[in-house]
């Protein structure tokens, strides 16, 4: 069975250190069933994906090298007309 329910409640509240949400003073009965979504409010959770590397140690092991060998440059090889 779908129903659906027009009226929704928007609270603003933080995780506490335990990973607990409290909601208080909600206007709803006890026992009353309910659907919970949550949303995280800053880009933290957004940045972490988007930069999975982010944060992580890195070293250059030839920074100055050629990203390819001579040979595989075109330019190189073309001789001028």
């Amino acid at each position: 069975m779908v129903s659906f329910c027009m009226q929704a409640y928007h609270i603003d509240t933080t995780v506490s250190s335990e990973g607990l949400l409290l909601l208080p003073k909600l206007p709803l009965t006890a026992g009353q069933r309910v659907s919970v979504t949550i949303e995280p409010k800053n880009g933290a959770a957004h940045t972490r994906r988007s930069f999975p590397l982010r944060g992580l140690p890195h070293r250059y092991t030839d920074p100055f090298e050629p990203a390819a060998p001579p040979e595989d440059w075109d330019a190189l090889n073309d001789e001028p007309s």
